[in-house]
């Protein structure tokens, strides 16, 4: 028998995974993301392909994985008016999955979204009063920054650089209100 229990059965894996009740959170560092545990909503706003202004709203669920060792956010932001935007109809579907790495002092952080065939490396750390996400796996490198953080709302901006970091333009804005 698996000592980890089966899975889909009371005390197996499953439960592990999604059992908020059973995780102490014991250090400040996974409360970096660990402040965003629960449910969001999302107003989406950013640029279609031709720099026309679009907006989409949606949701967004951070829960704690692994006996809160890391964080999981399930993203579901669906397109308002496609017409004008069609690289937009599908929205956006997808998922973080991020731990505290002590080796380095970061937050390691993977975004998968099928839709798009897109899967990418992040790297975060605490600026201040907010928190930034860095990729440089490909081109553009991509820039994450969470601010204007309290217990019920906050602010997702993502930036994008084509010259190596030397200059940053702004693609989306997120506006998050907790619902629960």
């Amino acid at each position: 028998m698996n000592p980890h229990g089966e899975l889909g059965t009371a005390g197996g894996i499953a439960d592990q995974l999604n059992d908020a009740e059973a995780i102490e959170v014991q250090s400040t560092e996974h409360q970096l993301f660990g402040q965003f545990v629960g449910f969001w909503s999302i107003e989406w706003t950013g640029r279609g392909s031709n720099a026309d202004r679009a907006s989409m709203r949606g949701e967004v669920h951070f829960r704690w994985l692994l006996g809160g060792q890391a964080i999981q956010d399930d993203w579901t932001i669906s397109s308002g008016d496609g017409s004008s935007h069609p690289e937009l109809a599908a929205g956006i579907q997808g998922t973080t999955v991020r731990f505290y790495d002590p080796s380095f002092d970061t937050w390691r952080c993977v975004w998968v979204e099928p839709s798009k065939s897109v899967v990418r490396q992040f790297y975060g750390w605490r600026e201040g009063d907010d928190i930034v996400l860095f990729s440089e796996d490909e081109k553009p490198y991509v820039r994450w920054n969470f601010t204007e953080i309290s217990a019920d709302s906050f602010v997702i901006l993502r930036e994008t650089s084509f010259d190596n970091g030397s200059t940053w333009d702004l693609e989306e804005e997120m506006r998050l209100n907790r619902m629960a």
